[in-house]
C-alpha cells in the first residue's frame, strides 16, 4: 500500500470525521468534505469559516486527525497530520471543489471562508487485504 492507493481510498469515501485538540485539551470532532489536488499526494484540503472552532483550535495547536470510513468496502483510514490556515484566495479558488458550492456560492470569494491545508505525517490503514502504517517526512 502506498499514499497513492490512500488517497484513492479515501476519494471514494470523501467524507471524513476531523479532529483537533482545543483550548482545554479536548479532542473536538466534526464531519467535513474532503478536496483534492491530485497532483499533491502529502496534502488534504478543507474549507469552513474562519471563525470556527475548527480554526480556533488549529490556530492553538496544528495536529489533526482525519478518520475516514467505507464499511460496505471493509476500509478504514486514520490519517495525522499538521495543519496550516490559507486565506489567499487565488490559492483557495484553485483547490476549489464544485461540491462545496453548497455552503458557498461565491466559491473562494466568499467573506470569511478560510481553507485547512493538511499535511499528512502518518497513515494507518485497515482493508480487507492488509493493515499497515505508512509515514510520511
Amino acid at each position: 500500500m502506498n499514499l497513492s492507493k490512500i488517497k484513492d481510498i479515501i476519494k471514494g469515501i470523501n467524507i471524513c470525521m476531523l479532529s483537533t485538540i482545543n483550548k482545554k485539551g479536548y479532542i473536538d470532532s466534526r464531519p467535513m468534505l474532503t478536496v483534492f489536488d491530485n497532483s499533491d499526494l502529502e496534502h488534504l484540503f478543507f474549507f469552513c469559516l474562519d471563525n470556527s472552532q475548527k480554526i480556533i483550535d488549529l490556530r492553538e495547536n496544528n495536529n489533526i486527525s482525519l478518520s475516514y470510513q467505507d464499511k460496505s468496502k471493509g476500509n478504514y483510514i486514520h490519517v495525522i497530520g499538521k495543519s496550516d490556515i490559507i486565506n489567499d484566495i487565488p490559492t483557495m479558488q484553485s483547490k476549489w471543489n464544485k461540491q462545496l458550492n453548497t455552503w458557498w456560492p461565491n466559491e473562494a470569494k466568499t467573506e470569511g471562508i478560510s481553507m485547512i491545508k493538511v499535511k499528512i505525517t502518518s497513515v494507518r490503514y485497515w482493508t480487507k487485504d492488509e493493515t499497515g502504517i505508512i509515514k510520511v517526512n
